[in-house]
């Protein structure tokens, strides 16, 4: 991390508070970055809903998912109004869905920002958040993460 100076540090919106705890152990290896808690925020079950019905009614989903998918899309059903938790859904689905969106106005055009998150599963919170901070203007994205499957 010395190697690699970051305007901002940004854990990844989790259930549990470790992703917050490493940030913070990051950012004492680079006092001059920023430790952002708020740069991510969940999705509602009620926004990935709407997305996930979409592509499974326009056969983006393959056929081989579509018994998980309409699981999913049943469970979500019953639980639109809480936060979206991507610990719940099949390793093979989380391709099709996107966890996060940016906080509004979230300060991160030409800056160098590394997101860290506590457990790399499949990627695809870590891909979601890539995307979005270049989206968004970012310079350089990388990622650090405490645990993942071995």
């Amino acid at each position: 991390m010395s190697e690699s100076p970051y305007d901002k540090i940004a854990p990844l919106p989790s259930s549990k508070p470790i992703a917050r705890y490493v940030a913070k152990k990051a950012g004492s290896y680079q006092p001059e970055a920023v430790v952002e808690h708020q740069l991510f925020l969940k999705r509602s079950a009620a926004e990935v809903l709407a997305e996930l019905e979409e592509k499974y009614s326009s056969d983006e989903i393959p056929r081989k998912l579509k018994g998980p998918a309409a699981a999913l899309i049943s469970r979500l059903r019953k639980s639109q109004n809480a936060n979206f938790a991507m610990k719940h859904v099949d390793q093979r689905l989380r391709d099709y869905i996107e966890p996060l969106v940016l906080a509004p106005n979230a300060p991160v055009s030409g800056h160098r920002i590394l997101l860290v998150d506590d457990l790399l599963s499949s990627g695809a919170t870590l891909r979601t958040a890539h995307r979005l901070l270049t989206e968004a203007g970012a310079a350089h994205v990388a990622a650090l993460c405490l645990l993942s499957k071995v």
